[in-house]
């Protein structure tokens, strides 16, 4: 788990429930999308937990990597 001090983390939950309602209609839909929301809890106004994922960075650390003139889109395609 991550912990997160001095940040609202409301808005991030709200996201990850949108995301796991996403996947699940993608699922009973039989469209192929993989999606992967991560827990959250808010512990506080201003503080909260949120789950780690192995693996993975972020998208800040992403674009640091990408080459000159690049954007996230030509990175995914």
């Amino acid at each position: 788990m991550i912990v997160k001090a001095n940040d609202d983390l409301r808005q991030e939950l709200l996201a990850m429930q949108l995301m796991t309602r996403v996947r699940d209609l993608f699922t009973s839909l039989g469209v192929r999308a993989y999606l992967r929301p991560y827990g959250i809890s808010v512990t506080a106004r201003n503080a909260g937990l949120i789950e780690y994922i192995s693996d993975s960075i972020s998208l800040d650390a992403l674009k640091k990597r990408l080459p000159k003139g690049w954007t996230l889109r030509r990175y995914f395609e």
